[in-house]
């Protein structure tokens, strides 16, 4: 590109030196000294002299701008095809991008449809645990009501069987109201251990929910335990993490060092240094292919002198493919796809 730029103001100055010269051709034809006597020349040899010479100039005026055309559409046809490595090159990236956010949202709503899950596994088992609390409640109560219910009838079965035999036994009252206390007394016993199972029936129940209140909060405190772990062990994968991204970047780094060098002495093999003033240097910028080849290349800083920073340019593109890493994630994270560095051909 550099080298097309330099051809274009070399032309003008080439079109100026033809005519500069035509003109000399002219003034010579036309000038003699006083002391100098030569015939003339006859008319018609000047003016086909003149002829010849303007129509020379032209041709070489138009060859040079056919030329020049010609470069004008190689360089727009280099620059099409460029922009279309670059254009296809920004799509790919897109894509990549894309699916690379498609694979995060699809992760994100397969960890939320997990949670919710979870969540819901946890509450379906603790309203199955107070469903079957209810359950053990109501039963315990139908239990104490059918035994009431019973006492209550065997009560009245006893109380008519008592009036009955008061009326058919008069005689045997006494006998009766001994056997009744006995009876009273026997139930007075009954009543006192059926009290006295209920409260220990109470008492087993408080127990039972104490323990699971102890159960609950047993529960509750391992999951923190595990949510701490859980932390400190996400933390201690982010300082790896971290740890593992410097070596990373320090390893990245060096080898940068190293493959900047090794493009240098790759490029300088193929400089031409032959009437270069030594110590001159420039900032090369320089777009890359992941297999090395060489898509553009750019004078980021300039030398100074325009024949180095060319030459330097064309050292670059028979370079091309340059020594870069087979591994297309360090190309990537090298960012080599268009590299700067200083090219300096004499160290």
């Amino acid at each position: 590109m550099n080298l097309h730029r330099g051809d274009g103001l070399l032309l003008p100055a080439l079109y100026a030196l033809l005519v500069h010269g035509a003109l000399a051709v002219l003034l010579t034809l036309g000038f003699r000294p006083a002391s100098i006597r030569v015939p003339p020349p006859t008319p018609s040899r000047m003016v086909q002299a003149v002829s010849v010479d303007a129509k020379e100039v032209e041709q070489e005026l138009q060859r040079l701008q056919e030329i020049e055309r010609r470069k004008q559409t190689e360089e727009k046809q280099r620059q099409q095809r460029l922009r279309e490595a670059e254009n296809k090159r920004k799509a790919e990236e897109r894509k990549r991008r894309e699916a690379e956010n498609k694979r995060k949202a699809e992760e994100r709503k397969r960890r939320e449809a997990e949670n919710k899950r979870k969540a819901e596994e946890q509450k379906r088992r603790e309203a199955e645990s107070k469903r079957k609390a209810e359950e053990q409640k109501h039963r315990e109560a139908e239990r104490r009501r059918k035994a009431e219910e019973d006492k209550r009838r065997e009560l009245e079965r006893r109380r008519k069987q008592d009036e009955q035999r008061a009326a058919q036994r008069q005689q045997q009252q006494e006998e009766q109201r001994r056997e009744e206390q006995a009876r009273l007394a026997e139930l007075q016993r009954q009543w006192v251990a059926e009290e006295e199972r209920k409260r220990k029936a109470e008492e087993e129940r408080k127990r039972l929910e104490q323990e699971q209140a102890r159960l609950e909060e047993e529960r509750k405190r391992l999951e923190q335990e595990a949510e701490r772990r859980r932390k400190e062990r996400k933390e201690r994968e982010e300082m790896e993490r971290k740890r593992r991204e410097a070596e990373q970047r320090r390893s990245d780094q060096e080898l940068l060092r190293q493959l900047q060098q090794s493009l240098s002495e790759h490029i300088r093999s193929n400089f031409n240094i032959t009437g270069l003033a030594r110590g001159q240097t420039c900032k090369l910028r320089v777009r890359l292919a992941a297999d090395g080849a060489v898509i553009g290349v750019a004078i980021a800083s300039s030398s100074g002198d325009p024949v180095f920073d060319r030459r330097a340019a064309t050292a670059v593109q028979k370079s091309s493919p340059l020594p870069v890493p087979r591994d297309a994630a360090a190309f990537e994270r090298l960012g080599l796809q268009e590299l700067t560095f200083v090219f300096d051909p004499w160290h």
